[in-house]
């Protein structure tokens, strides 16, 4: 067992701990909560979005109703209505190794550059607990349902426990390969990928591992329980396969085109891969759908090239997709569409008033409407899910509707 020293940033100076002994720094004006200077990028009517980002591999999660994201020494924050805040680190200096939700209701990551676990509180304020080993952390970083944090280590292979206190690390070794990508299921037992089997581990440590007959990409909660994770061989044959908590296989639907890797499932039951086909100008990213319907998989392009492959997912509360495209962006995908009748308005003059209509399957909160320029329209609420558009002057605008989460449709408006 480790003893972890604790480094604690105050508003006016840094303490460390170490040996007994402490040193003060400048207070690190750095630290901060800020608007984020990332752009929004829109693509028309189609579901996806894209923060375009630079920076190492990145990793997501999921905390209530925000994503978080862990890049190059930053972590992002998408909270409802797509507002993304940035907080800087004043410990690492390089990518964050994973990125997980505590029990505390903090955020934490894995620190390589600065053997560190590492925690941001709502508000934006950081602390680093010392950890000799967190340099070799994987990128597999979960809250256990024991309230403690456990990630993949592959030097030595090993799962490690850490208390959000930052006391009581326990090393739990393991057999053979590296312990990449680490869950937690619905019943709370975690599971991570190990080359050529999967395994899990109970909160007493205990691990059982379970060999697959091909090469595990990437792990996910199943939505029933269990854990859903995609497959390669060498013929190439890629699939997705689920396994029970008593370790029961199986092959979910049809096999699918190769060049698979990150996977989520939905909370509607319907399962999401990214894929990459294709290189250099044939290069094609795309989300594969499955649905038990179905039985079948749907190829979805995301649009735009030059970005990377979707190779980070997390079902998000609004139902939607999250996911990190490399180093290169963060994206969305909005399953659950929303739709307006009509879905353009032209008025006639100024003066005058028509009524928007939503729906939105799936949802029985509430929609919020706001003018792009309400010097040509206004918008107001006149029903639960109707918004009365006045014109007000000559000219073109959109109105933008928002559901409770994160979704969005825009409106376009035309006053000759």
């Amino acid at each position: 067992m480790q003893r972890l020293a604790r480094i604690l940033l105050t508003a006016s100076l840094l303490l460390v701990a170490s040996c007994g002994s402490y040193s003060t720094l400048p207070h690190a004006s750095w630290l901060r909560s800020a608007s984020s200077p990332l752009m929004l990028e829109k693509n028309g009517p189609n579901p996806f979005r894209r923060w375009p980002v630079s920076g190492g591999p990145m990793y997501i999660t999921d905390k209530g109703r925000s994503v978080y994201v862990a890049g190059d020494g930053i972590i992002w924050r998408i909270s409802p209505f797509a507002v993304v805040s940035t907080y800087i680190s004043p410990f690492s200096t390089e990518f964050f190794r994973g990125i997980t939700e505590g029990s505390d209701g903090n955020i934490w990551s894995c620190d390589s550059s600065n053997d560190s676990m590492d925690r941001l509180t709502p508000s934006g304020v950081w602390t680093a607990f010392n950890d000799a080993q967190a340099a070799d952390c994987s990128g597999g970083l979960v809250g256990g349902a024991d309230g403690n944090l456990w990630y993949t280590l592959n030097n030595p292979d090993a799962v490690q426990r850490i208390s959000t206190s930052g006391t009581n690390v326990v090393t739990y070794p393991l057999s053979a390969a590296n312990g990449g990508q680490l869950i937690r299921d619905q019943s709370g037992l975690m599971w991570f990928t190990l080359g050529d089997a999967v395994a899990s581990i109970d909160t007493n440590g205990t691990i059982t591992e379970y060999a697959t007959t091909g090469t595990v990409r990437s792990i996910t909660p199943g939505a029933a329980g269990g854990a859903l994770f995609t497959e390669s061989n060498s013929n190439p044959t890629c699939w997705v396969e689920s396994i029970s908590d008593q370790g029961v296989q199986a092959q979910v639907g049809p096999t699918t085109g190769c060049g698979i890797s990150a996977i989520a499932q939905l909370p509607d039951g319907s399962i999401l891969v990214g894929q990459q086909t294709g290189t250099g100008r044939t290069e094609q990213n795309n989300l594969l759908k499955y649905t038990t319907a179905t039985n079948a998989w749907q190829t979805i392009s995301i649009p735009s090239v030059g970005y990377g492959e979707p190779d980070q997912m997390v079902a998000g509360v609004d139902g939607n997709l999250y996911f990190t495209q490399g180093a290169d962006a963060i994206a969305s995908y909005q399953e659950l569409l929303m739709s307006a009748s009509p879905t353009s308005l032209s008025f006639a003059g100024i003066d005058q008033q028509k009524t928007l209509t939503i729906e939105e399957s799936n949802y029985s909160g509430a929609w919020t409407a706001i003018s792009g320029k309400p010097s040509v329209a206004t918008v107001s609420q006149a029903g639960p899910n109707t918004f009365t558009v006045t014109s007000v002057a000559s000219g073109s605008c959109a109105i933008e509707i928002f559901d409770s989460y994160r979704n969005e449709l825009e409106i376009s408006v035309n006053v000759p």
